[in-house]
């Protein structure tokens, strides 16, 4: 009867895990990078051909690194089928599926312990970044590849004979690269692999598995274009240090600072035991992503996933009554609410994209050449596809450094603007209200031929006057 009670209580916890990971996924978007996915798919739907050249931009000179194509494929059927709700079930599932994972991880079978709080404290962390991009797919194949270094080293030191579970890294590897071309977490996972446990067998897996992120339609080009752009990637914010991201979020990033350093305790607290077989993977793992996050803010969901993973065997076995867990799980949550920067909801964010200043073009078929802010091109290539636009988060997969140097010196020195203005006769601009272009804003209310004609809290539209000449 108590056999019945605790297997009835484990599966009630576990629908209440992944009730709660799928609802935590429903947050309003953010990313700037989401409407030119959609554009993207959708073209290569109507066209049925694969976009190596940018249609989208009247001043991308270069080939598009298209290397997230079956990404922008998939997004496109699922607006297509269900609309902006569809976005958000989409992030549901592939949350359910890292957490699912987390769970096979697991050494134990039922969901006892503290596990299942530090697994949701996990994702109300992730939350604070989900968004539909190919970087949500990467943390999922991100984990699965962990998972099966785990099997492998299992298989390894129970000498089993069964098929070695690293030849799954192949179709994974494939895979991965359509969704994520160039994207070295697996190339960087097996070359661990094989710095913690070298062998001949896991080199090959490691040359393997570099081969298989030039496996997409760019080949060796989707590595080429990044190490030229190197000089200028500091200018994104995903490339930024950790701490100049999260510097406006400091409770969050307080949080993060305390689970690293206490992951770190723990790590070095796990390499006592003797039974420990996948220690020194999970370490050079997480020391690996500690330091990348550290100088690159974009290798944060990795380490946030890997924390997880290096905490879990030490929260599973420390036993509290259940009716603790979900007191603790409830203030968790309430906590993460009140703290989170993520409004929930579906669709896009009205604060974070200009709604209200593409209605207003539509309404008044403004036309261009169209100068436009960096966070602003997506969406008004997804909104208002009838003028091509400046710029847009694509950044060097389309633009060259001199385009985004030339940006950057914009919105430092806005006087600059008027070079840019003779090149490309801008007819038409929609510029962000916050952020670095605030003083280009100011500046070209103050010219004489610009022209205010739009303004919100998101955003300004301004057209360029017509002044004849005095005979």
């Amino acid at each position: 009867m108590s056999r019945t009670h605790d297997v009835r209580a484990s599966w009630i916890l576990t629908f209440l895990l992944l009730s709660f990971v799928f609802l935590a996924a429903f947050c309003l978007i953010i990313e700037a990078d989401i409407p030119w996915y959609l554009s993207a798919g959708e073209e290569m739907l109507k066209t049925k051909t694969l976009l190596l050249n940018d249609p989208f931009s009247y001043t991308s000179e270069l080939p598009w690194i298209n290397h997230e194509w079956l990404m922008e494929i998939l997004l496109a059927l699922i607006y297509r089928g269900a609309g902006d709700g569809g976005l958000s079930i989409f992030q549901g599932f592939i949350f359910i599926a890292i957490a699912l994972v987390f769970l096979k991880m697991r050494s134990q079978a039922a969901l006892d312990g503290v596990s299942f709080l530090g697994i949701i404290s996990a994702f109300i962390i992730l939350r604070e970044f989900v968004s539909p991009r190919a970087q949500l797919l990467s943390n999922l194949f991100f984990v699965l590849s962990i998972w099966i270094v785990f099997l492998s080293i299992k298989r390894e030191s129970s000498d089993q004979k069964k098929r070695e579970p690293l030849l799954l890294i192949i179709p994974l590897g494939f895979l991965w690269t359509q969704f994520h071309g160039g994207n070295p977490h697996l190339f960087i996972l097996m070359f661990l692999l094989w710095l913690s446990r070298p062998s001949w067998k896991r080199a090959a897996f490691t040359v393997v598995a570099a081969l298989l992120t030039c496996m997409g339609p760019n080949g060796f080009q989707v590595h080429d274009h990044l190490f030229r752009s190197f000089p200028m990637m500091g200018e994104i914010s995903e490339w930024q240090p950790i701490y100049y991201v999260l510097k406006n979020i400091p409770i969050l990033f307080s949080c993060l600072i305390l689970l690293f350093v206490f992951s770190a305790l723990v790590s070095l607290i796990r390499r006592r035991s003797a039974n420990d077989k996948t220690y020194r993977f999970e370490a050079l793992v997480f020391a690996f992503f500690l330091l990348a996050t550290m100088k690159y803010s974009r290798f944060l969901n990795e380490l946030m996933l890997v924390s997880t993973i290096v905490l879990l065997p030490l929260l599973e076995k420390i036993k509290i009554d259940r009716k603790y867990i979900f007191a603790s799980c409830f203030g968790v949550i309430l906590l993460g609410a009140l703290f989170s920067s993520r409004t929930m909801g579906i669709g896009f964010s009205p604060h974070f994209f200009p709604i209200e200043a593409v209605q207003f073009l539509k309404q008044n078929h403004l036309k261009g050449p169209l100068f436009n802010s960096y966070n602003f091109g997506g969406y008004l290539m997804w909104e208002y596809p009838e003028e091509k636009v400046f710029i847009d988060s694509r950044a060097f997969t389309v633009y060259d450094g001199r385009q985004i140097a030339e940006l950057v010196n914009v919105y430092s020195h806005p006087q600059e603007f008027q070079i840019l203005d003779d090149q490309y006769h801008f007819e038409l601009a929609v510029l962000q209200q916050r952020g670095r272009g605030k003083k280009l804003i100011e500046w070209l209310k103050q010219r004489p031929n610009w022209n205010v004609v739009f303004e919100d809290e998101i955003a300004v539209i301004l057209i360029k006057k017509k002044i004849q000449n005095k005979p």
